[in-house]
């Protein structure tokens, strides 16, 4: 076997999640720091990214979960299995 004991392979939905609360983040921070440099601010385009990601996670999460419970019920899955 190749993979190592104990860690486990993130799902696509865990990526998204990291890489969209990373790159939140990084947009406010670039903002404050041209702010500070006296450049032109990128205010309307971080709203932007922030609401846009917000809605791609919820979004994606509620399809996520809407798919599990179809396939749980197309093959008679009960909770506890």
């Amino acid at each position: 076997m190749n993979k190592k004991r104990g860690k486990k392979k993130l799902q696509f939905s865990q990526r998204v999640v990291i890489y969209s609360m990373t790159l939140i983040p990084m947009c406010i921070i670039g903002n404050f720091i041209l702010s500070w440099c006296g450049r032109e601010t990128l205010s309307d385009m971080v709203i932007s990214v922030i609401g846009s990601f917000s809605a791609f996670i919820t979004g994606g999460y509620f399809a996520l979960s809407g798919a599990r419970d179809c396939s749980k019920n197309k093959h008679h899955i009960t909770e506890g299995e």
